[in-house]
């Protein structure tokens, strides 16, 4: 505590009042501002997705049920015509029978468990390999993979959710096949599994870019400027007066996504 104290007295004096404060203390009110937006807003999202996962999740389910339904009407109707052919009891019998088992075994494949399953599955042997693929790629090569997977994760996930919130909104208005998009869409947003093994598998080669090696220099001697410290230490100092006055902006956040969940 007492080390503490000193390093803080130690900063008090490095960092004293002066001109360029006048730029920085506004630049420190501006970043927490949009660091307590943005987590607002990640509160909020997430406590949203609690609540809308499930409901999509069922009408994911819905072509499932659909198919089932048809699959049952078309067998219904299959037994009607093999009561008017001109075939034998035996015959009739041994098709009707046929028709059922088949069918029984196909409708238990026609399940949104098995198509999740099937679905992970795909993509627990597709990371396998991008992991594969990616661990001897040349630096250029892993710079542009990890760029193309930066950019991928919110395409997708904004593509998915597109997808499933204007099929539900035009569920009145567009033929019923349509609604078969919906699996559609949960594989395209499952995509971004594929791109997640990509970082850690191409980091060890994309750091060896030259442009990846400047960024690192680059980094380095930023840091090392006086105002950039200066800049650490008065943010330092206004999260801290933050929380001295009782301002806990997640507890904030967290207790707003409550009063909107209805909890």
């Amino acid at each position: 505590m007492t080390d503490h104290h000193r390093l803080e007295g130690t900063e008090d004096r490095r960092f004293r009042g002066a001109l360029d404060d006048v730029i920085i203390v506004p630049l420190v009110v501006v970043m927490l501002a949009v660091k307590n937006i943005l987590r607002f807003i990640v509160t909020i999202l997430m406590r949203l997705f609690d609540y809308a996962f499930p409901f999509a999740m069922q009408i994911v389910w819905l072509p499932f049920f659909a198919v089932k339904l048809l699959g049952n009407v078309i067998i219904a109707v299959m037994d009607g015509a093999l009561r008017v052919l001109p075939l034998s009891e035996a015959t009739r019998q041994r098709w009707h029978l046929s028709m059922r088992r088949n069918w029984s075994r196909l409708r238990r494949m026609i399940s949104y468990r098995r198509f999740e399953r099937a679905v992970h599955d795909a993509f627990e042997n597709g990371m396998g390999w991008v992991f594969r693929k990616c661990r001897h790629l040349t630096p250029n090569a892993a710079l542009l993979v990890i760029l193309g997977a930066v950019l991928w994760i919110p395409i997708s996930f904004g593509a998915a959710t597109a997808m499933h919130a204007v099929l539900l909104a035009k569920a009145t208005s567009w033929p019923a096949w349509v609604q078969f998009l919906h699996p559609l869409a949960t594989i395209l947003a499952k995509s971004k599994l594929l791109v997640l093994p990509v970082y850690p598998a191409a980091w060890p080669q994309a750091k060896k870019h030259p442009f990846v090696q400047l960024a690192f220099k680059s980094h380095e001697t930023i840091q090392c400027l006086h105002v950039i410290k200066k800049f650490g230490f008065r943010y330092r100092q206004a999260t801290s007066y933050m929380l001295s006055c009782g301002f806990d902006t997640m507890a904030q956040c967290k207790a707003t996504a409550s009063v909107i969940g209805g909890d």
